[in-house]
């Protein structure tokens, strides 16, 4: 593929003839995420993953967006509209939710990602949700440094405690 061209490339919105182009992107992002955390991604891409997609395409709260280069999908993003009440503890909110965007990885830091977010976020604001919210993993230091130049901010941080396995001479470990 060619280098991105901002007048001559598009983005617009998925058909159903881009899925498979799609599953080839979601197979890269959840291949890198795999060896990144291997703890948490462990299921190979195959059918059920694969099928997800479908799902995207017809959900009625979600914008799924195709970055095209000679005709080819070069990147994708899904994000879902969504409304949270007020409760006793949190303002009700109105955001959009980036749920999966993935980059051809030969094509990256060309500006596709930063053209498919510009139009992410003017379908969002049409649509009555400027704010945006996503979650990266920290492994991938490439995409925390993408979202941070295009403005978004950590306000949230999740953690985890992972327990060395317990050496075990065959009797159980765990106390009742």
């Amino acid at each position: 593929m060619l280098p991105w061209r901002k007048n001559k490339d598009t983005v617009r919105y998925a058909k159903k003839k881009d899925l498979e182009q799609i599953n080839i992107l979601r197979k890269q992002l959840h291949d890198m995420n795999c060896t990144g955390d291997p703890d948490n991604f462990s299921m190979p891409f195959g059918e059920k993953l694969a099928g997800e997609v479908q799902s995207m395409l017809r959900d009625k709260s979600g914008i799924l967006l195709v970055a095209q280069q000679d005709g080819e999908v070069c990147g994708f993003v899904y994000a879902q509209c969504l409304s949270e009440k007020e409760s006793l503890y949190r303002l009700g909110s109105r955001y959009c939710a980036i749920l999966e965007m993935c980059v051809d990885k030969s094509l990256r830091g060309q500006g596709i990602g930063t053209q498919l977010l510009s139009f992410l976020r003017a379908e969002a604001a049409q649509k009555g949700y400027g704010h945006l919210k996503l979650n990266v993993w920290s492994f991938n230091a490439a995409a925390c440094a993408f979202w941070e130049k295009q403005g978004f901010t950590t306000y949230m941080r999740c953690m985890e405690y992972k327990p060395e396995p317990a050496e075990s001479d065959g009797e159980c470990v765990c106390q009742q």
